[in-house]
C-alpha cells in the first residue's frame, strides 16, 4: 500500500522540480524578421523616452524568464557605448487602452563597452535580458528607456519591423511611447510609428515564459491524486 502522506509529499516535490526544471518557451517572437527601423536615443542626449509595444502573447506560459531585442547603435566613429537600460512591463489599462500600471518593478541593466560597426558606421547586437519569474497577462506593454554613462555620444535605440509576429501577435500601426520625459508615469502616452504605408511600428523582440506556480501546484496535485488513487486499488 502506498502512504497517502508520502504521496502528497511526492506530488510536491514533483511540481516544485517541474517548476525549476521547466523549459521556457517562447511567447512573442518577431526577432527573425527583417529589422528596418530603429527607435533610439538621439545622438548626443542623455536619455530616451520610455517606449515599448503591445503584445498579445501566445500559449499559456506568463511567467517572464527572458527579453531579448536588438539593439542599434548609431555610429559616429567616437569608440564604443556605455548607457543602462530601464525595462518595464506595464498593464494596457490607461486611458483608451493606453499603457499605465507597471507589473512589479524597474528591471535595470548596464551595457558597457557596446562596438560600433567599423568606421563608425551603425551595428546591431542581440541582447538577452533575463528577468525573475515575473507573471504578466495576455496582453500587456513591454518598454526600454536608455541612459547613457559614457563612451560614444551616438544613438542607441531598439529595432523595429513592419513585419507580423512570428509567436503572439502586436498591432503593425503604432507603438508607444512617453508624450515628454517622465510623463508615462502619470498616463502620458502617444501612439507612435516611423511613417505611412509602412507603419514598421513592431518591435523586433522575443520573449520567453514559463508556467505560473498555480500550474506546477496543479501539476503536483494530479501526480498526488494520481498516486491516491493507486493506493486505493493496493
Amino acid at each position: 500500500m502506498i502512504n497517502l502522506n508520502r504521496a502528497l509529499m511526492v506530488g510536491a516535490l514533483v511540481a516544485v522540480a517541474a517548476g525549476a526544471s521547466a523549459a521556457p518557451s517562447i511567447v512573442y517572437q518577431n526577432l527573425t524578421t527583417v529589422t528596418v527601423a530603429s527607435y533610439r536615443m538621439a545622438s548626443g542626449a542623455a536619455n530616451s523616452l520610455e517606449f515599448g509595444d503591445q503584445v498579445a502573447l501566445a500559449g499559456t506560459d506568463r511567467r517572464i524568464r527572458n527579453v531579448r531585442t536588438t539593439i542599434q547603435v548609431q555610429g559616429t566613429g567616437l569608440g564604443t557605448y556605455d548607457f543602462d537600460v530601464a525595462l518595464r512591463f506595464r498593464n494596457l489599462d490607461g486611458t483608451l487602452g493606453a499603457p499605465n500600471t507597471q507589473i512589479g518593478s524597474t528591471l535595470n541593466y548596464q551595457i558597457r563597452g557596446l562596438a560600433e560597426g567599423a568606421g563608425g558606421t551603425a551595428a546591431a547586437w542581440i541582447f538577452n535580458f533575463g528577468v525573475a519569474d515575473l507573471v504578466v497577462p495576455d496582453n500587456m506593454l513591454v518598454s526600454f528607456q536608455f541612459t547613457r554613462v559614457g563612451g560614444n555620444t551616438g544613438g542607441v535605440g531598439v529595432q523595429f519591423t513592419n513585419d507580423a509576429a512570428e509567436v503572439g501577435a502586436s498591432d503593425p500601426l503604432f507603438f508607444w511611447r512617453e508624450t515628454t520625459a517622465g510623463s508615462a508615469a502619470t498616463g502620458g502616452w502617444s501612439q507612435f510609428n516611423f511613417g505611412a504605408g509602412t507603419e514598421r511600428a513592431n518591435m523586433a523582440m522575443e520573449l520567453q515564459a514559463v508556467p505560473e506556480p498555480a500550474t506546477m501546484a496543479a501539476l503536483g496535485l494530479g501526480v498526488a491524486a494520481m498516486l491516491r488513487r493507486r493506493s486505493k486499488k493496493a
